[in-house]
């Protein structure tokens, strides 16, 4: 099999950050139609995946060649370009139970063999093949265990990137490494479409089509249900950590799913797709109004006696004053192995809790009232 000359001068530019001129030629191919960052591209044999950085669009994190079959032969690769016949693709190191539940959907669960960050890797089967030595713990991402590492022989390490991260540890080992950028999308399809780019780690596009073509109808759907509600509650979200709040930007992907919710966000005006942090008082004198206050808690249920010995001062917000705050246990419900892929269950619980009775029968699966 030979890959197309020109299409892999064309990726060696891209890696060189080339035009953005030439980056739309190559968009114009891309299978994906909502993420902004993944372009995977068909070219004769193999399939190409290209990850733009986030911080950079003229440039990428990284390109990855999928041959179609071990015996494919490529003409030529880009310049630290990652090849990845099927066969490497049986032994993964995995950094985010996000991408190892994503594995565990598409039927790959077999191929993860090395967990880093172990203790929060909270996909069952992974935490019992930990416990039985049929899986590795290869240590943090700052701290990884070399030794460990190095004996498993993974073909590849997924980790999550974000703004400002520190992988030089794992880089140094020689593994390649797959950076997987879903969670900088600002679009909450564009984000679930990263499940192809897992797909294809998982040996497994098919299925990674169709999950993601259901995803993307089911939310369509829920938001046209949502799209003409006569009133829309203001929705306030999460608490303070070490003195500040960390707010989400009003082009972020946490607003965006609010207002697709039917929610009025209180920082909706703002133009930062990333967090804003801002002192108690800011967010008091712009959200004390709110009808619904969305808070996360990892590994214990919310009450409103929890809000208050907290901090007397989030009393002062309507919400904790009448009944309008609602808690998910991230340990105790799948919110982050599930919602990252699948955001119509995310818009579902929303939309449940925003608008009662228009989504006749269903309940919140990942939030619960507070009392």
């Amino acid at each position: 099999m030979k890959l197309l000359l020109l299409s892999l001068c064309g990726l060696l530019c891209m890696l060189a950050s080339c035009s953005p001129a030439s980056q739309s030629d190559a968009e114009a191919d891309s299978s994906t139609t909502h993420a902004s960052l993944l372009r995977i591209v068909r070219d004769g044999n193999a399939t190409v995946a290209r990850i733009v950085n986030p911080q950079d669009t003229n440039a990428l994190l990284g390109i990855y060649i999928f041959p179609d079959t071990d015996t494919t032969t490529l003409a030529a690769t880009p310049q630290g370009a990652v090849v990845l016949p099927p066969s490497a693709l049986q032994n993964l190191m995995v950094y985010s139970a996000v991408h190892g539940s994503a594995l565990k959907e598409l039927g790959a669960l077999e191929a993860i063999k090395v967990v880093g960050d172990a203790a929060y890797f909270t996909v069952p089967e992974v935490q019992q093949r930990l416990k039985s030595g049929d899986v590795i713990d290869g240590g943090s991402q700052q701290e990884p265990v070399k030794e460990r590492i190095i004996k498993a022989k993974p073909a590849a390490v997924l980790v999550s990137w974000y703004p400002g991260m520190d992988a030089s540890g794992i880089e140094r080992l020689g593994v390649p490494v797959i950076y997987l950028a879903e969670s900088q999308e600002e679009d909450p399809l564009g984000r679930a479409e990263w499940l192809k780019l897992l797909g294809l780690i998982a040996r497994n596009p098919a299925k990674a089509d169709s999950i993601f073509n259901s995803v993307a109808s089911n939310y369509a759907s829920l938001k046209q249900t949502a799209s003409n509600v006569s009133k829309r509650p203001k929705v306030m979200a999460e608490t303070m950590y070490e003195g500040v709040w960390n707010v989400a930007g009003g082009r972020s992907y946490a607003a965006r799913m609010i207002a697709d919710a039917g929610g009025d966000y209180p920082w909706k005006d703002d133009d930062s797709t990333g967090s804003l942090t801002l002192p108690f008082e800011s967010v008091l004198a712009k959200a004390s109004d709110s009808d619904i206050w969305l808070i996360r808690l990892f590994g214990s249920d919310l009450t409103l006696n929890w809000l208050r010995e907290a901090d007397e001062r989030y009393m002062l917000f309507r919400p904790a004053q009448a009944g309008g705050v609602w808690g998910c246990n991230t340990v105790a419900v799948p919110f982050y192995e599930e919602t990252p892929f699948h955001p119509d269950l995310l818009l579902r619980d929303y939309i449940a809790i925003f608008h009662p009775g228009l989504l006749p029968g269903v309940s919140p699966r990942y939030f619960k009232k507070a009392e």
